[in-house]
């Protein structure tokens, strides 16, 4: 019985083992199937039972590394970190385990230890499976480090010469296509991606490669090649998002390409409604049609305000203003995108709002303002496009990037070795631009002088000599710029640059003072040009050289004979408002508010409306009318539009007026709180509010918050002063008068100042301090020396 027995119970054993390992390997084939098909919770929570279940499995690293991986795919990189770190001496599973935390710490942006681990397997595992992954790995992660790019490349081209894995190549050639658009490296691009569609014609990335073979062909304004590559990454796409992404560069090249309508047929095919309104906007502002723009981009930047689009949309409006006349809210607005978008990320939209922002400044009369501009923007010009070398691109990069030192010793190098290229007047001109860039007028004016001498036909010139100018302008050297301005005339009498070229010349007389001169010039353009831009901007600054020749009645009559000549012009609305503003200043307010009415009845779909409104607002509020006043600031309001927020500003002033304090508060902490453009003034008009309703500690507290936030000024430092003299804190106060007397350059709160601290010390009975100030106000020789002198007799009586 018991020999029996045990020969029961091995058979039994030996069964149970067999069923348990049959069991074990079930158990971990489902759990590595859910792995496989993406089911990672699922997967997690197998594993995890797995190892519980047989905790003696010769399978359990392995199961801890897919736990892992499912983490990792989860973007749970904490939790796979651990446990990576668990197994990571393993035999058999380090090449894979390093790799997965070589990409945890790309993940984490820890790019330098994501090269380490995969440099790990590079160095000490040839054989691996995961040899070229980690060269993959290597790659991407020196693409993100600062001047390790190239190398970054050399470890990505390395895994195409040699690896044949498919899903690896896909990565790579991916990997390299983003980063060669992201560098604007067209020729790269249209050099891979014929490589890969050779090598790969049916790989998962073919969409891509021609998507980015049209935007690169584009680029080079290759517009046939371009669209034929759109076409046949549509055919192929499956993605509606790529997609649409595809119909919008379509429709964008169709209409660079002057086919209109089909470009308007193509954009209205795109699903995604964001992508859609987008291009809507884009398309309406390139046929000019800046009404339809402006309503298109308003509606987007209402329903989409987190898009990724937000930059260029900012841009495309602050464009639309530009080009309407709105220059205060195109600087407004370009402004806003320098301080609201990083260099590093948006350089393109940068460079063009730098562009924008200039113009804008130059028309607005704001020249050194506008020349700082230019000067970060000379490389928007009208040159022809150009196949270089790359020789060429890599110096053109250096000049992007401002190392310009570097780009002019590729420059030299390249003339110095191939004078006869055809691309020597190109060169030469690109050394002029940077000599322009770096302010070093001398030397710029040299370089285009050899361009001129050398490459007597190049079209480059007159260009050269245009910039050239607006260098020395920017430098305040008119009569320099004014003598290349005239050469420019005498010597390229067709050129397409000529009413530009007439125009900053009139502009150049204006700031030289000699009014006449500029009028004349002004004049000339009118009757001899037919720039519909420069045209319609020729009134508007002869206005304004009339009312700096004190003829505000010819200045009237120039803008009203605008109207008439242009009723339908884009600058239309805004030149009744410089009228009706006219008229206000001379408190004429009947005349004034027939012009701001006109905006309203004539051009009632025109982006005027608004400031016609607003202006209205202001008008009766300068009558003294605060019930007509609310009536116009409120209908503003309702538009919700960026001038709302000026008109909500006006409306809480008047309840101030009104001593409706409560509800003046709550407007300016709204205001302040939607950290607007004008938030920093709601703060500092509450400020001044309190301080007038003798809420002295609120209102110190409002002017500290106000100076740190760049609102610091004589006035604000004057008031912080009263406000703490108010409540007794004397010393503190003397201090807010003395900055405003040796910080500020404002004699009439400097005298203020000097009063309060000589009051204060009058009030602490210190006669001899306050004698002081007094004998201080009076060496300023001013108005007020009179009553410091009448003071000083006082004090000498009192000490008596």
């Amino acid at each position: 019985m018991r020999f029996r027995l045990i020969i029961f119970l091995t058979t039994f054993l030996f069964i149970f083992s067999l069923f348990s390992k049959e069991l074990e390997e079930e158990k971990f084939y489902i759990a590595h199937k859910a792995f496989e098909d993406g089911f990672y919770e699922a997967s997690i929570s197998l594993f995890k039972r797995f190892i519980e279940e047989f905790p003696q499995s010769q399978k359990i690293y392995l199961a801890k590394l897919y736990i892992a991986k499912s983490y990792c795919f989860k973007k749970e990189y904490l939790k796979a970190q651990e446990l990576l770190k668990e197994i990571e001496d393993v035999e058999g599973l380090k090449d894979e385990v390093f790799y997965w935390l070589g990409e945890i710490n790309f993940q984490g942006k820890n790019f330098s230890e994501a090269f380490n681990y995969a440099k790990q397997i590079i160095d000490s595992s040839p054989f691996s499976k995961f040899y070229w992954w980690a060269h993959y790995l290597a790659g991407k992660s020196y693409l993100k480090l600062p001047q390790k790019e190239k190398e970054g490349e050399t470890f990505l081209k390395k895994v195409i010469k040699n690896s044949e894995e498919e899903k690896l190549l896909d990565n790579v050639y991916d990997l390299l296509l983003d980063f060669y658009l992201q560098n604007k490296d067209y020729l790269q691009i249209i050099s891979l991606g014929k490589e890969y569609l050779t090598r790969s014609p049916q790989g998962e990335t073919k969409v891509k490669v021609y998507f980015y073979l049209g935007k690169s062909y584009y680029a080079y304004q290759k517009y046939n090649n371009a669209i034929s590559n759109y076409q046949i990454a549509l055919r192929l796409n499956q993605e509606e998002y790529l997609n649409d992404l595809i119909l919008k560069d379509l429709g964008f090249v169709l209409l660079e390409d002057n086919r209109i309508q089909e470009a308007k047929e193509i954009i209205e095919k795109i699903k995604n409604e964001e992508l859609r309104i987008f291009s809507r906007g884009v398309y309406y502002f390139k046929i000019e049609d800046y009404l339809k723009a402006l309503k298109e981009i308003d509606s987007f930047l209402k329903k989409f305000p987190q898009s990724d689009f937000l930059p260029n949309v900012y841009l495309n409006k602050a464009e639309v203003f530009y080009k309407t006349g709105r220059l205060k809210d195109a600087i407004s607005l370009y402004q806003k995108i320098l301080k609201g978008f990083s260099a590093s990320e948006y350089k393109d939209i940068l460079d063009k709002a730098h562009y924008g922002l200039a113009w804008s400044y130059l028309k607005n009369g704001e020249f050194k303002r506008a020349i700082q501009e230019f000067h970060n923007t000379l490389k928007y010009t009208d040159n022809p496009i150009v196949k270089i070398s790359s020789q060429i691109q890599i110096a053109d990069a250096y000049q992007e990037t401002e190392k310009y030192q570097e780009a002019l010793k590729i420059y030299n190098e390249i003339l110095k070795k191939n004078p006869n290229t055809i691309y020597a007047d190109y060169i030469q001109f690109q050394i002029g631009v940077i000599f322009l860039k770096l302010k070093d007028l001398e030397k710029a004016y040299l370089a285009f002088k050899i361009l001129e001498k050398n490459f007597s036909h190049s079209k480059l010139i007159p260009q050269a000599k245009y910039y050239l100018a607006v260098g020395y302008f920017g430098a305040k050297e008119y009569k320099e710029a004014e003598r290349i301005l005239v050469e420019f005339i005498n010597n390229y009498s067709k050129h397409r640059l000529l009413s530009k070229v007439y125009y900053l010349y009139g502009k150049c007389l204006f700031n030289q003072g000699k009014m006449e001169s500029s009028l004349n010039i002004f004049k000339k353009i009118k009757e001899e040009f037919k720039d519909k831009e420069v045209e319609e901007l020729l009134f508007i600054d002869m206005g304004n050289i009339y009312l700096n020749l004190s003829m505000p009645e010819e200045a009237k009559k120039i803008w009203d004979n605008f109207l008439n000549k242009f009723p339908k012009s884009s600058y239309a609305g805004s030149v009744a408002l410089y009228l009706g503003g006219l008229y206000e200043g001379e408190k004429n307010y009947k005349k004034a508010e027939e012009y701001y009415q006109m905006v309203i009845r004539k051009w009632p779909d025109s982006v005027w409306v608004n400031d016609a409104l607003f202006s209205l607002g202001h008008l009766y509020l300068n009558k003294d009318d605060l019930e007509k006043a609310k009536e116009y600031f409120k209908k503003v309001i309702e538009l919700e539009t960026p001038l709302s927020l000026r008109a909500k500003l006006y409306l809480a002033k008047i309840y101030a007026r009104e001593e409706k304090i409560k509800k003046a508060l709550k407007i300016y902490d709204e205001l302040v709180k939607s950290n607007s453009s004008i938030w920093k003034v709601a703060l500092l008009e509450k400020a001044f509010l309190l301080k007038e309703k003798k809420d002295y500690l609120k209102a110190i507290d409002l002017f500290k918050k106000a100076i740190k936030e760049d609102l610091d000024a004589p006035k604000v430092r004057f008031y912080l002063g009263l406000c703490l003299e108010k409540i007794n804190r004397n010393k503190e106060a003397i201090e807010e008068y003395l900055r405003v007397i040796y910080t500020f350059n404002d004699q009439d709160y400097k005298i203020k100042s000097y009063f309060r601290i000589a009051k204060i010390y009058e009030k602490e009975k210190k006669y001899e301090e306050a004698k002081k100030i007094y004998e201080k106000i009076v060496t300023l020789n001013v108005e007020e020396s009179k009553i410091a002198k009448e003071k000083i007799k006082e004090l000498e009586r009192l000490k008596r």
